[in-house]
């Protein structure tokens, strides 16, 4: 879209009456389009279900004693989104402590709303 009209601004004789605006407009309903698919395929992908993962969380609780650190890690890393850690200030005491959350890859991503308005927020 850039180009066109960096072209036309420069070349405003190459461009017959409705040609640049035809043009435009297919290019923007194109991009909606392309928008369009990839925010749905974007859906699909972030939630996928608990039943594809049973094998491999039976399999990992079954052998956890076997298996040697690389793979429970690389188990793990299907299994989970994230791994987020907090410093919590209590009150009454002067030390804080630390909170974890574990992120599994078929809840919902609790972090995806933030992600996407800081996103619309660079994009202004």
């Amino acid at each position: 879209m850039a180009r066109l009209q960096a072209d036309r601004a420069v070349n405003p004789g190459d461009y017959p009456s409705g040609v640049y605006e035809a043009a435009r407009d297919r290019i923007k309903t194109q991009r909606e389009a392309a928008e369009h698919l990839l925010a749905e395929s974007a859906v699909i992908e972030a939630t996928p279900d608990v039943s594809d993962y049973e094998p491999l969380i039976v399999g990992l609780l079954d052998e956890w004693e076997t298996i040697n650190d690389g793979e429970r890690s690389g188990i793990l890393r299907q299994l989970l989104r994230r791994v987020a850690v907090y410093r919590a200030e209590r009150e009454g005491y002067a030390r804080a402590t630390t909170r974890i959350e574990f992120h599994l890859v078929w809840e919902p991503d609790p972090w995806a709303d933030q992600s996407a308005s800081s996103e619309s927020a660079t994009e202004d």
